[in-house]
């Protein structure tokens, strides 16, 4: 183990990003210490699901063969994984809301489609994680950084890495609290979390079994995903079979539908079958699927952000990745993986650092030269995907909902 390395690595944040750079850190042998503000992993929501798309490869090296079989067994429709994981492309249609007809139809990187939570705790498997603490500060010093932490306490690291979200305090040390100011998007965004029957589900898995987006001509946008199917949640076989599914709608915030955002919980969602209904309405196999969602469903409300990545001055014992440097909307699906990419970038410099064949200050330099170009890539074009979708006449191919620029680069990268 190179000197530079005798201190743990301090990560803050025990997220998707700071654990999946913990995995990989404890499969090189690198030691760390993992400080996450939360109480407990069931502290906040964590219901919906993402996309785990091209960041898999690099994912896959970041993990024990048994943990990413177990990943992949999450996928939310088992019977799909063949047919859509081992193929090149997956075929989507982007529909008008109105008509039920495509809009496009696109081929999607191959995917798996994993509950948050569930993933989260794969990735939290053999790590020890520091719960109730999180970083107030730090001092760099000649063989590392000595840190503070809300407890009172202090550890010295060989390095500070900072995982700790959108929010990030790290990041506002770093760069002041108005360079690391979040843009709000001028949209309104809710999102609901239900459980329905195979036969009440249905008018949604019929139009995709995984997942689809659709505008309508008034500016509406709806994402609906599978989370579970019953094979998944160990429902197959009992009397009470379910699915579990993840349904969000936004809206430009001129549209009356903002004022879903001021009702008491009880109404939201009675405001939000309305909008299936209103003016011309959602085709007729979607107005189906709104009139089954149970009426005790969460309507949650989300403030859409992003920071635009710019540089800052760098460091040789502190850095941050994940939210905390491309924090984006949820449109183009691929924030976690930009996220997952980040550790194991993160973690390969760190091994070759522990190797001898970097000093710290290089490995962090090149670290942060690669992530912040392709995060000034990846928020430009999620921020131009959070308007096209608003608006019907801007779907295509072309449109930045489906550009991946970076996934060619992708395999130079990793052998890098």
């Amino acid at each position: 183990m190179s000197n530079q390395l005798k201190q743990p690595v301090i990560i803050s944040g025990g997220g998707l990003v700071g654990l999946t750079l913990a995995q990989y850190l404890e499969r090189v042998g690198i030691p760390y210490l993992l400080f996450e503000r939360d109480e407990s992993p069931d502290a906040r929501y964590g219901g919906w699901g993402i996309s785990i798309n091209w960041v898999t490869p690099a994912l896959q090296k970041c993990l024990t063969p048994e943990a990413f079989d177990a990943i992949k067994a999450l996928h939310n429709d088992p019977r799909t994984l063949e047919e859509d994981i081992i193929s090149d492309t997956i075929p989507y249609q982007y529909f008008d809301l109105e008509n039920g007809k495509a809009k496009t139809t696109h081929f999607l990187p191959p995917q798996l489609r994993v509950s948050r939570l569930k993933l989260r705790e794969i990735l939290a498997q053999g790590v020890k994680i520091n719960w109730g603490i999180s970083v107030t500060g730090w001092e760099e010093v000649d063989d590392g950084v000595l840190v503070s932490l809300s407890d009172g306490k202090t550890v010295k690291g060989s390095i500070l890495t900072g995982a700790d979200g959108k929010n990030s305090h790290i990041k506002r040390k770093i760069l002041g609290e108005e360079k690391a100011k979040l843009y709000t998007f001028p949209m309104g965004f809710v999102g609901l979390k239900m459980r329905l029957a195979p036969e009440k589900i249905a008018p949604f898995r019929n139009l995709s079994r995984i997942f689809f987006h659709g505008t309508h001509p008034n500016g509406k946008f709806i994402f609906f995903s599978t989370i579970s199917t019953p094979e998944v949640n160990g429902s197959k076989g009992t009397e009470n079979e379910y699915f579990e599914a993840q349904l969000n709608m936004s809206w430009n915030a001129g549209d009356a539908t903002q004022d879903i955002l001021n009702l008491p919980p009880t109404e939201k969602l009675k405001e939000l079958k309305k909008a299936a209904t209103e003016g011309t309405g959602f085709f007729k196999e979607l107005r189906e699927g709104f009139d089954n969602i149970p009426d005790n469903t969460e309507v949650l409300d989300i403030v859409l952000q992003d920071w635009m990545t710019e540089p800052w001055q760098p460091s040789a014992s502190v850095t941050i990745l994940g939210d905390a440097v491309h924090p984006m909307t949820m449109y183009r699906g691929e924030a976690a993986n930009h996220g997952m990419f980040d550790a194991y970038m993160l973690g390969r410099q760190l091994h070759k650092v522990s190797m001898g064949e970097k000093d710290m200050a290089k490995a962090i330099e090149d670290f942060e030269r690669e992530m912040i170009s392709r995060a000034q890539e990846a928020v430009s074009l999620s921020r131009r995907a959070g308007f096209e979708v608003h608006d019907l006449d801007a779907i295509s191919e072309s449109s930045a909902l489906f550009q991946y620029p970076h996934v060619q680069r992708l395999e130079a990268l990793m052998s890098q």
